[in-house]
């Protein structure tokens, strides 16, 4: 009897402990979901990728500008910050590498001083964001030309860290 009510209280317990973990478990996950979420969001809007058809405005450029130095020669009227995101998926059965690559505009880190902006100077600034693009056409060229990238696809054992490591040193170029 005392053995069954040590049974029966230990159940208890083991319910009580698994319901407890059950919510835990479900509201970090929560809490790890609207995180997740809220990182896409800020992501998003943090990025502009280029488009042949959209074009970047002032109000793109969400950064401060540095204060001016007393050199004027490292004064700039405004600074566009680019990168080149890219990433790969490769399928070893049906032997198929897939690139993604774009050229991003960050608002975050691009600036102007508003006392210099003019057309002239803007149409330069959008200049350097059609370079990034330039650059990722570049590397998705370099990479479709690669006769040393085909050879290293051909082989049975390559692996994704080679495949990586060399589209690394592509984009380096």
């Amino acid at each position: 009897m005392i053995l069954h009510a040590l049974n029966q209280t230990r159940h208890k317990w083991l319910s009580k402990w698994i319901e407890v973990w059950a919510r835990c478990n479900a509201f970090w996950f929560c809490l790890a979901l609207i995180g997740l979420l809220l990182s896409s969001i800020e992501t998003r809007a943090q990025y502009s990728p280029w488009s042949s058809i959209s074009s970047l405005a002032w109000s793109d450029f969400q950064g401060i500008a540095p204060p001016l130095s007393p050199h004027p020669e490292e004064n700039f009227e405004a600074f566009v910050y680019t990168e080149i995101l890219w990433d790969f998926t490769w399928d070893l059965d049906s032997r198929t590498l897939e690139l993604n690559a774009q050229a991003v505009f960050v608002h975050p880190e691009s600036w102007y001083r508003p006392e210099a902006a003019t057309p002239a100077l803007f149409s330069h600034e959008s200049g350097h964001f059609d370079y990034a693009e330039i650059h990722v056409r570049q590397f998705k060229q370099r990479i479709s030309e690669s006769v040393e990238l085909k050879e290293l696809l051909r082989r049975c054992d390559v692996t994704e860290t080679e495949i990586e490591a060399l589209l690394t040193e592509y984009h380096a170029e």
